[in-house]
């Protein structure tokens, strides 16, 4: 974390991604834009990254703002791993995860047609999680053998905010909640969700009720959870960014690929250019440049 007497010009971000899709949607619209400096080929790194720069303009002084892009592959312990990586090489001030994530909402069918009705969280949708919990198939499995779900299902809205009957999560911290304050003030199609990392494909309706009902979760990712964890541990906040590419079912894989590009690019869009600038300006007023 930065020493708060310690006045710098420059402000580090860390942006982790964890596909090659996520990556290169990032990379295509910085090359366009921004000023990219380099491909890492460090061979110390156990990931791809590269540099970008931007100028940036507060506190009636310009500030540099590089970009650190890097791939951490699939799952928690790549995204413990990057993070780290991140934090202690490069003393970053601010952790970023963009990517895809399915959507748990519930799933409403016409009885006539066998068509989905759309959701409230469809596919698209931008999404910035305010609470993220760790799930695993261990748990989703002890949990259908002690049959769970249904008593979850009828007592959930009884139960309040903060009984979590043991669940591992994260919340927002204050910089977070200011940001998240902020985004959704200015974006009123940016929606803040409850969201669950699991280390599983979330491929049949079996597992979405799991994670939806248990967990009171809205969208399902594989590496939200750790990222947000180590960034508190460390003490710097972050933003988790994700797009809605699927509906967590028997389906998902289709749909993913069907749809993964498109909302990609219109999501490294967004978060360059509208999210990127706005979390720079609270970073600017909250930590010390």
């Amino acid at each position: 974390m930065r020493n708060k007497k310690e006045i710098k010009d420059k402000i580090l971000i860390g942006l982790i991604t964890a596909t090659n899709e996520e990556y290169q949607s990032i990379y295509n619209i910085i090359k366009k834009t921004g000023i990219l400096l380099f491909n890492s080929k460090d061979k110390t790194s156990p990931f791809p990254y590269f540099f970008s720069e931007f100028d940036f303009f507060g506190n009636d002084k310009k500030l540099k703002i590089n970009l650190i892009t890097i791939k951490s592959g699939y799952g928690k312990l790549n995204a413990i791993s990057a993070a780290t990586f991140l934090i202690e090489r490069y003393k970053v001030d601010f952790l970023i995860n963009f990517g895809a994530c399915g959507s748990l909402t519930k799933l409403n069918f016409d009885k006539s047609t066998k068509v989905l009705k759309t959701p409230s969280l469809k596919i698209g949708d931008f999404v910035i999680p305010k609470i993220l919990y760790e799930s695993s198939y261990i748990s989703f499995k002890i949990n259908q053998e002690n049959k769970d779900i249904k008593t979850n299902e009828e007592n959930k809205d009884s139960k309040k905010e903060n009984s979590e009957n043991g669940k591992i999560f994260v919340g927002l911290n204050r910089i977070e909640s200011i940001i998240h304050k902020s985004i959704i003030n200015k974006y009123d199609f940016v929606k803040e969700v409850k969201g669950c990392s699991s280390d599983m494909d979330v491929d049949s309706m079996e597992k979405r009720d799991f994670l939806r009902i248990f967990f009171g979760a809205d969208i399902c990712d594989w590496e939200s959870f750790s990222i947000r964890k180590v960034a508190h541990l460390w003490k710097i906040p972050s933003l988790i960014f994700r797009v809605v590419s699927d509906y967590a079912n028997e389906s998902f894989l289709i749909d993913y690929k069907e749809n993964l590009i498109n909302i990609l690019d219109n999501g490294a869009n967004f978060l360059l250019h509208e999210i990127l600038p706005m979390t720079c300006k609270i970073l600017i007023s909250e930590l010390n440049f």
